[in-house]
């Protein structure tokens, strides 16, 4: 039986890029949680002024496995 994802999930796992509130609904995490991240430079981002403006998949991923998040998840 073949899975099929809600159409969002599906088009967000293929991107390489995205917003703060794209990585918070992969991760399952808040926005604010994502955003401080990136203003505390633990997460690395593309930044223009006070706008985040991209955050790599490999970045977003790298950072949720380390900062223990992933293992909050149910």
């Amino acid at each position: 039986m073949e899975r099929h994802l809600h159409p969002l999930a599906d088009e967000l796992q293929h991107k390489d890029v995205f917003t703060v509130e794209e990585a918070s609904d992969v991760l399952f995490l808040g926005v604010d949680v994502v955003r401080h991240a990136v203003v505390t430079g633990e997460l690395p981002a593309q930044i223009v002024g006070h706008d985040i403006l991209a955050i790599q998949r490999e970045d977003m991923l790298t950072w949720f496995l380390e900062s223990g998040h992933s293992d909050r998840r149910g």
